[in-house]
């Protein structure tokens, strides 16, 4: 007999992996038997799995980008590389192991693992690539292309400085506010008059090209991780 609270829970103890939201009963009677059915609504405790799984690969994640601060010089770049890719190779077989094989759907961990990991491969592809640039001899001509994304790099930096401009001194009495302006004309008189130092400003190396597919690989790949993160980890706490 099902009584005013449907389903009595004298003897429920609380699991550790779910949470009970709601529960129901129905009687279906029948000539010969009586059916009664149990609706009990489910919830999953995420903690474990928030500790366990989901913030260790989003902070893999995280450092999946240090590949481009590491120098290229220093020699570590393509190992590191590859070890974070085997990291995320693991990670992907452990959620695997802990999901039925369906193909009707797919976990929406596993679809962030596997854009892990192309991130991963684009960074192991970029540093390949890059190294190859940075041990290239010096004397070997540097494409038009390389040129300009050295430029921009130095001018999102603010690395170049421009020698025709004002030179800009704070001032240092009572007023903060006030700027002492030098005199171009002052500075520039004892300046050497020759193209030399617009050239040697202008020089650009291999080293220089490394450095910039460092910098645009960085926030390029950062941009990306920062949104997958969001649209992903967004559209499963909404479902």
């Amino acid at each position: 007999t099902i009584g005013s609270d449907k389903i009595g829970f004298y003897e429920f103890v609380p699991n550790s992996i779910w949470d009970l939201i709601s529960y129901d009963a129905t009687t279906d009677y029948t000539d010969s038997a009586t059916d009664i059915s149990f609706n009990l609504k489910l919830k999953r405790k995420p903690l474990y799995f928030i500790l366990n799984l989901i913030l260790p690969i989003v902070l893999v994640g995280i450092l999946n980008l240090v590949v481009f601060i590491i120098p290229a010089d220093a020699g570590e770049k393509m190992g590191y590389s590859v070890t974070i890719f085997l990291t995320f190779a693991v990670f992907l077989t452990i959620v695997s192991a802990e999901l039925p094989m369906n193909s009707d759907s797919t976990s929406i961990l596993n679809v962030y693992l596997i854009i892990e990991l192309a991130i991963s491969i684009m960074g192991i592809i970029i540093s390949s690539v890059q190294l190859r640039l940075n041990h290239r001899k010096p004397g070997k001509k540097i494409g038009e292309v390389f040129c300009k994304l050295v430029r921009a790099g130095r001018i999102l930096r603010c690395e170049k400085s421009n020698v025709k401009g004002c030179f800009l001194k704070p001032c240092r009495g009572a007023d903060h506010t006030k700027i002492d302006v030098i005199d171009c004309k002052s500075k520039m008189e004892n300046y050497p008059q020759d193209d030399s130092v617009e050239e040697e400003e202008d020089e650009i190396e291999w080293s220089d090209v490394s450095s910039a597919i460092d910098f645009f690989s960085f926030w390029i790949l950062l941009s990306v991780q920062i949104i997958v993160t969001v649209v992903i980890f967004s559209y499963a706490s909404s479902n």
